[in-house]
């Protein structure tokens, strides 16, 4: 048997990482799963992106949890790749579900809020992951992965049977026997 496939934010080896172009062109390729991270806007809408900053992969240096989804939708974010991308805009996180629902699996990592969103109801950022989850169709193919272990909580309360995952920079062992909110 061999193992699962994930795309790390799409076929990035190909396509400019965690772009629609990335995800349409791994879920062509045939992978199991895809693996993305989305980050709060400051008007609240959740958008795709590693990192919290657009230095490495746009044409302006912004930064996400500042910035409306129009102000973000201006920027280039393909032309790093080359210039066969030229165009490619950040997705927001309802269009990169629809771009990923060919493969079995979609792993997203949900940021932490920052800039305008930082002091964020943690439970009204679960209800928003969920209910873009939930909108989708696609729940039973999504986990939810957070370094933020507060998130993970709030979406098993809010929805039991939603699928997390617990990112860690630490040690794994205390997360074998992982606590009751998380199950």
């Amino acid at each position: 048997m061999r193992p699962n496939i994930i795309a790390h934010r799409g076929a990035s080896h190909l396509a400019p990482e965690n772009t629609l172009a990335a995800f349409r062109l791994a879920s062509a390729m045939g992978v199991d799963g895809i693996e993305f991270d989305t980050l709060l806007t400051a008007d609240g809408h959740l958008v795709v992106h590693h990192e919290y900053i657009t230095d490495l992969h746009a044409d302006q240096n912004k930064v996400i949890p500042w910035c409306t989804l129009d102000e973000l939708r201006a920027l280039d974010f393909g032309s790093w790749k080359g210039p066969r991308w030229a165009g490619e805009k950040i997705p927001t996180f309802a269009e990169a579900l629809e771009a990923c629902s060919g493969v079995n699996t979609i792993q997203v990592e949900f940021k932490s809020p920052l800039g305008a969103n930082a002091g964020s109801d943690q439970d009204a950022y679960a209800e928003r992951i969920l209910e873009e989850v939930e909108s989708s169709g696609l729940a039973d193919k999504i986990i939810v992965t957070s370094f933020n272990h507060g998130i993970l909580s709030r979406v098993k309360k809010l929805s039991p049977e939603q699928r997390v995952g617990v990112l860690t920079l630490n040690s794994v062992d205390s997360y074998l026997a992982p606590p009751p909110a998380l199950l």
